[in-house]
């Protein structure tokens, strides 16, 4: 799944957004985040502080690894 993350420069007290980061996890790491729910006993939200994942990375791989 994809994290959108900005860059901001400042000019003359202005902000400006640059442009935009696509991350992307790959399918091996999204198969760890249901993994740490289901037989770790993480909650939702240890996992995503945890991977640095978004909510929909970690509930759509929770809800597929069923």
């Amino acid at each position: 799944m994809e994290k959108n993350i900005y860059f901001v420069i400042k000019i003359k007290s202005l902000s400006y957004i640059t442009r935009k980061v696509k991350v992307t996890f790959s399918a091996k790491k999204k198969l760890e985040y249901p993994k740490l729910m289901v037989e770790g006993g993480y909650s939702n939200i240890q996992v995503e502080k945890i991977s640095g994942a978004g909510k929909s990375v970690v509930s759509r791989s929770k809800q597929q690894y069923r």
